[in-house]
C-alpha cells in the first residue's frame, strides 16, 4: 500500500518529546501476502491530536480486514520506549473473504496496554 502521513506539533527543545498538535495518516491499498495469497485489506485513516503530552487517536477502515480502534497515548517520559500506549478496537474479516476463513464470522476484540517498547496485547 501507500502511506501518507501529515499534521503539526509542537516538540519538546530538550529532548523532542511532542507536547501538542495534530496528525493524520492514511493507509491507501493496504494489503497482505497470506499463504501465498495477495490479500488486499482495503484502505485505513489515523487521526490523533494531543495536548500537554496527552494524545487521543481513532482509526478506522478496511474492506477485507475492517478496523476500528480508539487509543491514547502519554508521552511525558523523556524515554519515547517508556510512553503510556491504551487501545481498544476490533477487527472484523468481510464474510465470504479468505480472511474470514482464519478469524471467524464474528468481529475479533483486542486490547493493547503498557509502554511502547513492550506493550501487552489482549485478544478477547
Amino acid at each position: 500500500g501507500e502511506i501518507r502521513l501529515h499534521g503539526d506539533a509542537v516538540l519538546a527543545l530538550a529532548n523532542g518529546r511532542p507536547l501538542h498538535g495534530h496528525v493524520n495518516l492514511a493507509w491507501e491499498h493496504a494489503g497482505a501476502d497470506v499463504i501465498g495469497n495477495r490479500i488486499v485489506l482495503g484502505s485505513y485513516r489515523l487521526q490523533g491530536s494531543g495536548k500537554g503530552g496527552h494524545w487521543h487517536f481513532i482509526a478506522a477502515g478496511g474492506e477485507q480486514a475492517e478496523l476500528q480502534a480508539k487509543a491514547s497515548l502519554v508521552t511525558s517520559a523523556s524515554d519515547a520506549r517508556a510512553w503510556v500506549l491504551q487501545a481498544r478496537g476490533q477487527l472484523s474479516a468481510r464474510p465470504g473473504s479468505p480472511l474470514a476463513g482464519m478469524m471467524g464470522a464474528k468481529p475479533v476484540p483486542f486490547q493493547v496496554s503498557g509502554p511502547v517498547a513492550s506493550p501487552h496485547w489482549q485478544v478477547r
